[in-house]
Order: structure tokens, then C-alpha cells, then sequence
């Protein structure tokens, strides 16, 4: 035992630390017609939006009036939604131009058709 030496072990090497840190600034800016399919620009678009004054003033005002806040995944995302009959008509396409960056499709009509009667309405 008195011959044989111990190992020698190698001081450990220092280890670069890489932190990953997702930086939307570097991406890129993407405006609404460059979008199509895409997630991942999707995404980026949406982290560039920013609702100005009069934006949080109107959309105040109308959740306290005609339009309603909804969520499809348990509060992580919401979206405004304004509907209004043939009579508002311009109102709603005053309140789609004031959220236009916001507003990634057109307005839609839809046909209501009342349960009793059976007359529908354009809406």
C-alpha cells in the first residue's frame, strides 16, 4: 500500500452559466397583415400592444354600458366585445377604429332569429 498513489483529481472547471431570457424587443415588430398563421407572430404582435388613455377611457365606459369582457381560458386572456344592432351601426365601427391595432378581424353581422317567433334580425 505504501507504493501506490492517490488519483489525482483535476480541479473542476469553471461552467458558463447561459441564461435564457425571451426578449421580444430583438424579434422584430410585425404588423396585423403580416400575421397570417403564424403563433409565434402572433405573439409578438400581441407583446407590442399597448392601450393608450383614450383606449382605457372608452373601454371603461363601454364595459360599463354595451360591451362585455370575456375569457375562454379561465381568466389567463380576455377580450372586449362590443355588439350593437343595425341602429348602432356606426357606433360600432367607431369603437372597431379607436381598438383597430386591438381588433384583428373585421366587423361581423349575425342573423338572430327570436325563439318564439321565429323572425330573425340582422345584428
Amino acid at each position: 500500500m505504501f507504493g501506490k498513489h492517490k488519483p489525482v483529481v483535476p480541479p473542476p472547471q469553471p461552467v458558463a452559466i447561459v441564461r435564457y431570457e425571451q426578449n421580444f424587443d430583438n424579434l422584430g415588430h410585425y404588423s396585423k397583415d403580416q400575421i397570417g398563421n403564424s403563433r409565434h407572430r402572433l405573439n409578438v404582435y400581441k407583446q407590442q400592444l399597448h392601450l393608450s388613455a383614450k383606449q382605457k377611457e372608452i373601454g371603461l365606459g363601454v364595459m360599463l354600458g354595451d360591451a362585455s369582457l370575456q375569457t375562454q381560458d379561465n381568466g389567463k386572456t380576455f377580450r372586449l366585445k362590443f355588439e350593437g344592432g343595425n341602429r348602432n351601426k356606426e357606433y360600432i365601427q367607431h369603437l372597431h377604429n379607436e381598438f383597430d391595432d386591438w381588433c384583428l378581424s373585421d366587423i361581423t353581422a349575425k342573423i338572430r332569429t327570436h325563439p318564439k317567433t321565429g323572425t330573425q334580425k340582422n345584428h
